[in-house]
C-alpha cells in the first residue's frame, strides 16, 4: 500500500483470469478484512470493512455497457470518499470519467505463464 503514493483509487487492468479478484482478496486480507471477498460482477460494487472498521470498495465494471449505468451507480461518491476503491475493468468508465478521478494508481496484471503474473504499477 505504501507504493500507492496516497492514491485511494486503484485501477486493476488485465485480461479475464489474470488474477484481479485474487489480488483484491490478498489486499483485503492484508487490511484485516475477514469477510469472504468475491467478484462483484453482478452486484458491481462490494463493500468490505478493514480491521479498523474502514470501508474498502471493490468494483467490477465488466458488465457495464453504457454511461447511463455508470451514472446510476454514482461511483464518484465512492471515489471521492477517501476510502480505498479497487476497480476491475476500469476502461469501462470511459476516458472522461478516468480523467475526472481523484489521484489513482493503475495496476496492470499480465499473464506470463499459467501460474505466474507480472504486475506493473503506475501512480
Amino acid at each position: 500500500m505504501a507504493h500507492l503514493n496516497g492514491a485511494t483509487v486503484v485501477l486493476l487492468d488485465g485480461p479475464m483470469g489474470a488474477g484481479k479478484t485474487t489480488l483484491v482478496r490478498a489486499v483485503a486480507a492484508e487490511m484485516g478484512v475477514t469477510d469472504a471477498v468475491s467478484s462483484p460482477t453482478y452486484g458491481l460494487v462490494h463493500e468490505y470493512r478493514t480491521a479498523m472498521g474502514a470501508p474498502v470498495y471493490h468494483m467490477d465494471l465488466y458488465r457495464v455497457e453504457a454511461e447511463a449505468e455508470l451514472a446510476a451507480l454514482d461511483l464518484f461518491a465512492y471515489f471521492d470518499s477517501g476510502h480505498l476503491c479497487l476497480v476491475e475493468w476500469p476502461q469501462r468508465l470511459g476516458e472522461t470519467a478516468l480523467h475526472a478521478l481523484p489521484p489513482a494508481a493503475h495496476l496492470t496484471l499480465e499473464v506470463t505463464t499459467a501460474t505466474s503474473r507480472r504486475l506493473r504499477l503506475r501512480t
